[in-house]
């Protein structure tokens, strides 16, 4: 896996880091963030090229490394979604 030090990340590619990091899929992330949910499929292969990485998984780890996202998150801690009944 190669993850360079210097990648930067935008706000948006952030935003759906920490969504993949709560285990959002495409869909729940398009919802959240208002976009379709290929654009955001668009925006996770761009993040796989940038970071040098093979899948989400990976793609996972290099966001911990950079600092993006906790190691282990919780979806509280970064929730935005409307709440659901039940939960």
């Amino acid at each position: 896996m190669l993850v360079e030090a210097r990648v930067c990340f935008t706000v948006r590619e952030q935003e759906i880091l920490v969504r993949l990091a709560q285990g959002l899929s495409s869909k729940e992330i398009a919802r959240d963030l208002s976009l379709k949910p290929r654009t955001v499929e668009c925006h996770i292969e761009r993040l796989r090229i940038k970071t040098g990485v093979r899948n989400r998984l990976q793609l996972m780890v290099a966001a911990i490394r950079a600092g993006v996202v906790d190691a282990v998150p919780t979806r509280e801690a970064h929730d935005v979604r409307t709440p659901m009944l039940g939960r």
